[in-house]
């Protein structure tokens, strides 16, 4: 069953492999929602006017939810201006990052074009990447959280149902504000997301980059007697091979420089976003114990929900330590490989004008 849908998930490329991520990004407004490939002023005037709506949905959801706050916490201002700071603060974040896609939806482009490049060379030294396990993972991975974002919702509204005795009237008024609701959540976990998918798909380069060093160079003694766990070649297709690993490694730095300037800030803000709602959910969950009361029960079920963002947070420091790792090891067994076999490169830049020329003529 499985072998089937991933026959289905047909993609030859990363930029295919992400499209389905991509079509969620465009859903929330962090995407241009039309590709103005030729820079044309009304697609450009369209999508702009496209972000402005789905960036009211933004704001509507917590002002909304800031309303019924300050009823809720009329006894207590410390809760209500600590809720009202970790909305504020949640809307800033995806209004900046809707305003660093647009204003940066060439740089993420290049990205991929970047990632297919790469690829291109990979495939040149006998490494290949398998792009529809990418394209069905991440289709499972949205399903997940996205499930996750749909349950989280139903508990809330079931919360107030039954425990709080609110009993909704299921109108428009009430669709449109379940709506804003789920919206507004289903951002950070797709932001984040965003950023952990590009960090797979670089720590998958780096990991394919070693594995095409050790194929024509063996790095330990064990691996010198046996042939299958590297390619057998003259010494002169090995200086072919290293100079393409050294292209290589200098691309994937410089798209470890490109993912740095695309998603740095938008970054910090989530990381100090995920801490200003650990102290709201940790105040409201210490409210909850003390007070005894179900109004404050509430509590538990945030800092529930804090774990969930939490979770981001740990995994981009654990991804990041297994790049900087993959990354130092194949720096180290790259210069080892030089020395041994004394080889000095030209510059890049050079070494491009030169195939230009070449190609020219």
């Amino acid at each position: 069953m499985v072998y089937k849908v991933l026959q289905m998930l047909n993609t030859a490329s990363p930029t295919e492999a992400f499209r389905p991520f991509l079509l969620l990004l465009k859903c929330l407004g962090l995407a241009p929602v039309f590709q103005n490939d030729s820079n044309k002023r009304w697609m450009s005037i369209l999508n702009v006017i496209l972000l402005l709506l789905i960036g009211t949905l933004y704001i509507n959801g917590p002002c909304r939810q800031v309303r019924r706050e300050m009823m809720r916490f009329q006894t207590s201002s410390l809760a209500l201006n600590s809720r009202i700071f970790s909305y504020l603060l949640g809307t800033l974040v995806y209004l900046l990052t809707m305003l660093i896609h647009f204003l940066l939806r060439h740089r993420f482009r290049a990205l991929f074009h970047a990632f297919t490049a790469i690829d291109e060379d990979l495939q040149q030294v006998g490494v290949r990447i398998n792009y529809r396990m990418q394209r069905f993972l991440i289709i499972s991975g949205m399903v997940c959280f996205l499930s996750g974002i749909f349950g989280t919702s139903a508990l809330v509204y079931a919360y107030k149902i039954t425990v709080l005795n609110n009993q909704p009237n299921f109108d428009g008024r009430w669709y449109y504000n379940m709506f804003s609701f789920v919206y507004y959540n289903a951002a950070f976990p797709t932001i984040t997301s965003y950023f952990a998918i590009v960090l797979w798909f670089l720590l998958l380069r780096f990991q394919r980059l070693a594995m095409a060093i050790r194929m024509y160079f063996p790095t330990t003694p064990s691996a010198i007697g046996g042939r299958n766990e590297f390619a057998i070649c003259s010494e002169k297709e090995q200086i072919n091979v290293l100079k393409q690993i050294k292209i290589l490694h200098d691309k994937l730095n410089d798209v470890v420089e490109l993912v740095n300037y695309c998603f740095s800030v938008q970054i910090t803000f989530c990381v100090g976003l995920c801490f200003v709602i650990g102290v709201v959910c940790s105040f409201g969950l210490f409210r909850a114990f003390i007070y005894r009361n179900e109004l404050f029960y509430m509590g538990v079920l945030n800092f529930v929900w804090y774990m969930y963002y939490l979770f981001f947070v740990l995994f981009f420091i654990a991804v990041g330590s297994k790049i900087a790792r993959e990354m130092i090891g194949a720096t180290a067994t790259y210069l080892i490989i030089l020395i041994q076999f004394d080889v000095s490169f030209p510059n890049l830049v050079n070494v491009n004008a030169t195939a230009a020329y070449r190609h020219s003529t």
